[in-house]
């Protein structure tokens, strides 16, 4: 009898992993759950089969299954977290792992017990539940989340369940009427402490439902369970289950299983050996499942919910312009404006006039006339100034890193420091080690944007600095690393937990190591230099594919030596070499091998760099930038004191100012954001900036400002999941390009705007794929459950395809089946890695001159973004 417990102890285990009750529901967790649901049919069956003819073999009694299974149980136990993820859940080996991983050749190495995951970051709501009862179909559970509040991304509140009602519905099938009871439970956060009472709704159910006499409790807190899992299941992702598991019941077995007196005993071995054998069945079809989840987590996502955002100044079409004026959502934009604090009220003629040239408008009020707008712009990204991105960090690096790769100067991030004000939690409490899984999921990644003189930097406090030192040093090992303290709350804080007020945090700057990239201010007496105005490294950053913009030609007077002007980047690949009419020489950043180079500024900075004197000629018609010696600059100091860098008075105040409550909390400085960037970018100015943990959009702001001091160029990518996107981070941008001046939230009128030109779009997430992705309930495809990969002929997104043409592997697509508001362009751009020069309503057109028409695209080119 014992056998048949641990057997069916141990394929609970399994079943909690798929998952046994039936569940109804419209998320992706349960989705993914039915899936799981179909398949465990056909794993547990086989398995069961496999198990038995294992046995057979090595004519094994119950004392042996059971010592067989006991161990299966013991080690997959100990591998599963309770919500189904893979990793360090319980093992007693953790000392034996971390032996393995403190290896010689790393001379210092941090270990936490979740570095093999992905840290999935989700602002996901419980949802409405329904659940069959596992033995009986007519009889179904019920969880209304009708009283939740927003629950605030990865914010962990404990949840309890109320019993609500009764119900007995009436079914009608093709046999006979049946009768299903629904039992209808409320679901509510618990208060002071509050827990859910399972032996009081037992009895409530019991009294009112004979039926129900035999339930236990322990059966009532597994549907409470099951309802809890459908937000805790995807925190973790195991980057490759496979190995991790195979790994770990190799460390099992020759650490523990073979560590005793019989160790040479044939029968023991034999035991031993069906381990093996059944374990790596059974991670060999559990694996396949985690890495399914990897694709989804990974896959490319699609763009959706795109406008732009653009000041009147730049729309210099006065057709396009009459079409804003009379549209019919005109209205819309106006009462936007005043939402916003521009002014009480306007009329058209105030609109037109150079007052307001500052006004940014919407493009979400005038979608049909979008087109023409984005049509005024021959290369549209480059003439864009920054792309805002509504998503999880994570999604968004690695669908942006195609398009960026190599192209970001700068990256500066302000992550949660995983503190009380910033906690980052997880179900079973291990705080640091999933504090430590996000940044290291995220730093990895980053390192695709940066080009060979990029800098990071990254905002800390003393809590995660010693470990965020460890990691950085991991990551970034070919790199300089430099902290900076910077006086950020000169007032103090956290007396009341600590015997020391803080007033400090810090900027950790990882630069190319051995080379000089951060820069003070000048001194009063400053030597000049000059250094190469053309480009070099091999990152498209420094190439015309990367940055056609800054592909143009300088016009040389031959005779005075003197540069005296450049011409507008050429359309074509090809373009005059030969003199101009007037005789002076067309100079391309052309290196001596033929590789098309760019310029160290955009056409534009050119410009005003030539007006300044800055753009000088060498005897053989070498061209130089102006700038300053070394010596020329102040020292960084590793202190920064200066009052400027007060976050409650240039961070919190400013923003209230601007946005006019308090709509975000611990902004910081815009000057420490401004400063952190400017010490890279003194003499790159028409340089990316990228920030992954946008907040409040401090770093755009900054960058706006940074330009309107120098005259830069510089570009802003943001990256934010939260809510405080829509209503802090865009409405902040709108103010800051209609007025630098803000009081309570309203406009003053001694306030100046600027001219600017950015996009903002939201990106497909893994919740949506999860919920939109088709599995087949079908049989495997072989006999070999195992060794076939399960998901293979799956549909996944294909339902986006209307239309096959084998012949001329052409496919036609419709979008619109997984999101209303796709923005293919900007999809396809992101995928193929390529800016865009031009959209119409036909196609794209990429910055090389690649076309793609979106009716006549080839299934290569959507591919990986709706089957994996």
């Amino acid at each position: 009898m014992k056998y048949i417990e641990v057997r069916e102890a141990f394929f609970k285990i399994l079943k909690d992993i798929f998952i046994g009750a039936k569940i109804e529901g419209d998320s992706g967790y349960v989705n993914l759950m039915k899936i799981k649901s179909k398949y465990y049919q056909h794993f547990n069956k086989q398995l069961l089969q496999d198990m038995e003819v294992c046995f057979k073999k090595i004519d094994a009694n119950t004392e042996a299954k059971v010592y067989v299974l006991e161990h299966l149980y013991t080690f997959f136990n100990k591998y599963f977290s309770d919500n189904g993820s893979i990793f360090f859940a319980y093992t007693q080996l953790k000392d034996k792992v971390t032996e393995k991983v403190y290896q010689q050749d790393k001379d210092v190495s941090l270990f936490w017990k979740t570095h093999m995951l992905y840290y999935i970051k989700t602002d996901k709501l419980y949802k409405d539940f329904l659940i069959q009862d596992t033995q009986n179909p007519i009889i179904e559970y019920f969880f209304s989340v009708q009283n939740l509040p927003l629950k605030q991304n990865n914010e962990r509140k404990d949840i309890v369940f109320e019993l609500n009602n009764i119900e007995y519905i009436e079914e009608q099938t093709d046999e006979a009427i049946k009768t299903i009871t629904k039992i209808n439970f409320d679901v509510k956060y618990a208060e002071n402490g509050s827990k859910t009472k399972t032996e009081e709704i037992l009895k409530k159910i019991t009294k009112e439902d004979k039926k129900f006499k035999f339930m236990t409790e322990k059966e009532l807190e597994f549907y409470f369970n099951t309802f809890k899992k459908q937000t805790e299941v995807d925190f973790f992702i195991n980057k490759n289950a496979k190995k991790f598991l195979q790994e770990q019941l190799n460390f099992y077995i020759q650490n523990y299983l073979l560590s005793d007196d019989t160790l040479f005993q044939q029968e023991k071995l034999n035991h031993i050996k069906t381990i093996k054998i059944i374990g790596d069945k059974i991670i060999q079809i559990v694996s396949q499942f985690e890495d399914e989840l990897v694709k989804i987590w990974n896959k490319p996502k699609f763009v959706h919910s795109s406008n732009y955002v653009i000041t009147i100044d730049k729309i210099t079409n006065q057709d396009v312009l009459k079409k804003i004026y009379t549209h019919k959502n005109l209205h819309k934009q106006i009462d936007e404006w005043i939402k916003l604090g521009f002014f009480e009220s306007i009329s058209l003629e105030e609109i037109t006039t150079q007052k307001y040239k500052f006004l940014p408008i919407d493009t979400k009020y005038f979608k049909d006339i979008e087109l023409d707008i984005v049509a005024l712009f021959d290369n549209l990204d480059q003439q864009l100034d920054g792309w805002l991105i509504h998503s999880e960090n994570y999604q968004a690096l690695n669908t942006l890193q195609h398009k960026f790769k190599e192209k970001i100067q700068t990256i500066y991030i302000d992550p949660p420091y995983n503190t009380n004000a910033s906690e980052i939690l997880y179900v079973n409490g291990y705080k640091e080690s999933s504090w430590l899984s996000l940044m290291e999921n995220r730093l990895t990644l980053s390192k695709y944007f940066m080009d060979e003189e990029a800098v990071l930097v990254l905002a800390i406090d003393d809590t995660q600095l010693p470990k965020v030192s460890i990691l950085l040093t991991e990551i970034y090992n070919d790199y300089d690393i430099n902290t900076v303290v910077i006086n950020h709350h000169p007032a103090g804080a956290g007396l009341e937990k600590s015997n020391i007020s803080t007033t400090h945090e810090y900027a950790i700057f990882i630069t190319p190591k051995g080379k000089k990239k951060l820069y003070g201010e000048l001194k009063e007496n400053t030597i000049d230099d000059k250094i190469g105005f053309i480009r070099t490294g091999t990152a498209d950053s420094n190439l015309r594919v990367g940055r056609p913009n800054s592909f143009y030609a300088v016009l040389v007077d031959t005779d005075k030596n003197i540069v005296v002007g450049v011409e507008p980047p050429p359309k074509d690949d090809k373009y005059p070499i030969i003199n101009t009419e007037c005789g002076y020489k067309r100079i391309y950043p052309v290196s001596s091998n033929g590789v098309e180079r760019v310029w160290r500024r955009s056409y534009n900075s050119c410009i005003k760099e030539i007006e300044k004197g800055n753009i000088i000629s060498s005897k053989n018609h070498s061209i130089y930038l102006k700038t300053y010696s070394l010596d020329s600059h102040k020292p960084i100091f590793s202190n920064w004191l200066d009052k400027k860098y007060n976050a409650g008075v240039y961070g919190t105040n400013i923003l209230k100012d601007i946005i006019g409550d308090s709509l975000f909390s611990y902004p910081k400085s815009l000057y420490t954001v401004c400063d952190c960037i400017s010490l890279n970018n003194k003499y790159d100015k028409d340089s990316i900036i990228l920030d992954y943990f946008a907040g409040s959009g401090t770093t755009a702001h900054a960058v706006i400002e940074l330009n309107k001091k120098d005259e830069g160029e510089r570009k802003y990518i943001l990256v934010e999941m939260g809510k405080h996107f829509d209503n802090v981070i865009i409405p902040r941008l709108k103010k800051v390009c209609f007025s630098d001046k803000w009081k309570d939230g309203k406009a003053q009128e001694s306030g100046e705007g600027v001219s600017q030109f950015f996009k903002y779009f939201s990106l497909e997430q893994y919740e949506e794929v999860l919920k939109k992705s088709v599995y087949e309930d079908k049989s495997p495809m072989t006999m070999d459950i195992y060794e076939q990969y399960l998901f293979m002929k799956d549909l996944k997104l294909s339902s986006v395809v209307s239309e096959i043409d084998d012949a001329a592997e052409r496919v036609r697509i419709d979008i619109t089946k997984l999101h209303s508001k796709i923005d293919i362009a900007e999809t396809l751009s992101h995928l193929r890695g390529k800016f865009i020069k031009q959209i119409t309503a036909e196609k794209v057109v990429f910055a090389d001159g690649e076309e793609l028409v979106f009716e006549e695209l080839s299934h290569k080119d959507i591919k990986a973004l709706v089957w994996w």
